[in-house]
């Protein structure tokens, strides 16, 4: 029986994911393991490159990746060849450079420096790994639907996404068919989805679906939903499980286990039983 073991989040912060796996109970060697990253592979810690050859490593098959708003701002960079101010404050050009094992330099944020860095960094392949097929916008697990963040809504826009400006969108019935990667999808990925939940998940609800994602730290779902305060641990109610632990503040990555044809919830670090529902 497949077991599936989702994070998100993980920000290039290699220990607290392996420690979040282990408490879980995930096995690099079980064949029935399957690891679900829900976006935000890279950025903001240093060992982006443990992060990547972690991930690599394990078999296709038993890997599932979906894009976050950060794999999205790491293809930017490459389309482009240059930085802009939010690279250098979101960690982008510090996981570029932890990828290619180059020291940080202030010489090699200059443009004519960079263009030439950023042509060596898409001869390893990372940018047209996370560009391919391999990494996807959204995954369905029975009633489980797993995003970045949320899913694309009629006419959206990210700027509207982003300052919830909800009255500007409208929920899309077959969002599902909008193109893999297209510029809707990466509006999806950048709004709060707790409130994207309450607006515009009703039609998922009634058919059962409970949403999963990372993207914002699950600190504000605890405030919002329970009132309590700095409670970084996995949140599961109603229809909605959050993920993102805010590992570069807490240290620590939530794993949320799924077990095929029952789809039984435990957090991560207590194995603690959860209802979605």
């Amino acid at each position: 029986m497949k077991k599936y073991f989702i994070v998100s989040d993980i920000h290039s912060f290699y220990n607290p994911l392996i420690n979040g796996l282990k408490k879980a109970g995930f096995d690099k060697n079980n064949e029935n393991h399957i690891l679900v990253v829900a976006g935000d592979l890279f950025d903001r810690g240093d060992d982006s490159l443990k992060v990547y050859n972690f991930i690599t490593a394990l078999p296709v098959e038993r890997r599932i990746l979906i894009r976050g708003n950060h794999e999205d701002m790491l293809c930017d960079i490459c389309d482009r060849g240059y930085l802009e101010d939010f690279n250098n404050y979101n960690g982008t050009d510090s996981t570029i450079f932890q990828l290619l094992d180059v020291e940080r330099n202030p010489v090699l944020h200059e443009k004519k420096a960079f263009y030439t860095l950023m042509d060596k960094f898409k001869e390893t392949g990372i940018y047209e790994w996370i560009k391919g097929p391999e990494w996807q916008d959204y995954l369905e697990l029975g009633k489980f639907l797993i995003v970045h963040s949320f899913f694309p809504l009629h006419d959206s826009g990210r700027d509207s996404i982003y300052n919830q400006d909800y009255e500007s969108l409208s929920y899309f019935p077959s969002w599902r068919k909008f193109p893999s990667n297209s510029i809707s999808w990466q509006e999806s990925r950048w709004g709060c989805p707790y409130e994207l939940f309450e607006h515009f998940f009703v039609t998922e609800r009634k058919q059962g679906k409970v949403l999963v994602c990372g993207h914002w730290r699950v600190q504000d779902f605890h405030l919002k939903y329970e009132n309590t305060v700095n409670d970084s641990h996995l949140y599961c109610q109603k229809g909605l499980i959050g993920l993102d632990a805010c590992t570069a503040v807490t240290s620590r990555t939530n794993v949320l286990v799924i077990e095929d044809g029952t789809f039984k919830c435990f957090d991560g670090e207590n194995q603690k039983e959860l209802n979605p529902d």
